[in-house]
């Protein structure tokens, strides 16, 4: 199993860490400032160098960018910071607003984001298109060729899509290379299969969010055949969950979250559990 992928020029760990439960937004229990440091720190430590974030993953003053940027700022070399633009949500953070598209719009949404994680170049630029319904499918070249310029500026290492059919993939791919999709994907929701297939072909990196069902399919760690894995390997179904995704596919990069220490270095110690041919196949079945 491969442990590490080339993300827009630069080799990364498969296994990153996305923070979007720092402040807890959209809804649940925000780190504090100090426990949200030492994970940043820790995960860093433990060999974290593809980190997930966004302008809007902020709640009752606290922001997962300004978390990054006063844990691990001067940022370390070979640190992929990850954001997304596009979506944006009125005064209470949570009620969607109209979506950023234009140019205009879309510098301002990465200007915030550069300002906040104080730095004047970020490694990978999302494009978040569409709702929480599924996948967005309509017409993207304006906000992609608006992201394109952006990158041409030196603002951007390497674009990425999140939330997108492949009809949007290749529409972004006949303006400028494309160095992920980001969209929902795990053992309980395997309806991107082919994509994912696609992708890993074309050397585009996917990374799944919902890597453990997430609120969509809050049940998924109680599948009678990963608890069994898990039981058979001592392992919890969370451990085994992500271990499967990274043997499903070597272009498959995981960004999951949490909010607390022990959590963060059993998720990234998932990234050592070799699973067998038959349970890595029994599990996709």
């Amino acid at each position: 199993m491969a442990r590490d992928f080339d993300l827009g020029g630069t080799r990364v760990n498969r296994m990153g860490f996305g923070t979007m439960r720092l402040p807890g937004w959209p809804i649940g229990r925000r780190s504090d400032t100090e426990a949200a440091h030492t994970i940043l720190r820790r995960a860093v430590e433990l060999g974290v160098d593809h980190i997930d974030t966004a302008w809007f993953y902020r709640r009752d003053g606290a922001s997962s960018n300004t978390f990054i940027r006063e844990a691990l700022h001067p940022y370390p070399e070979g640190l992929v910071l990850a954001t997304k633009i596009g979506p944006r949500f009125a005064e209470d953070g949570n009620s969607p607003a109209d979506p950023a598209h234009t140019l205009g719009e879309l510098r301002r949404d990465l200007e915030a984001n550069l300002t906040e994680l104080g730095t004047d170049r970020i490694g990978l630029v999302n494009l978040r298109l569409g709702g929480i319904d599924g996948p967005f499918d309509g017409d993207a070249h304006e906000p992609f060729e608006a992201l394109a310029t952006l990158q041409s500026e030196g603002l951007i290492g390497a674009l990425g899509l999140s939330n997108v059919t492949e009809r949007v993939l290749d529409q972004a791919l006949a303006i400028a290379p494309v160095a992920t999709v980001q969209n929902s994907f795990n053992l309980a929701d395997q309806s991107d299969a082919a994509f994912v297939d696609r992708c890993a072909e074309a050397g585009i990196g996917y990374v799944p969010f919902f890597p453990l069902g997430g609120h969509v399919n809050p049940d998924m760690l109680e599948q009678p055949e990963l608890v069994r894995v898990a039981e058979d390997r001592d392992e919890t179904p969370a451990r085994i969950a992500l271990a499967w995704l990274l043997h499903r596919a070597p272009n498959l990069l995981l960004i999951p979250g949490t909010s607390t220490p022990a959590h963060l270095e059993a998720n990234v110690g998932a990234a050592e559990i070799e699973l067998s041919e038959a349970e890595v196949a029994a599990l996709r079945a």
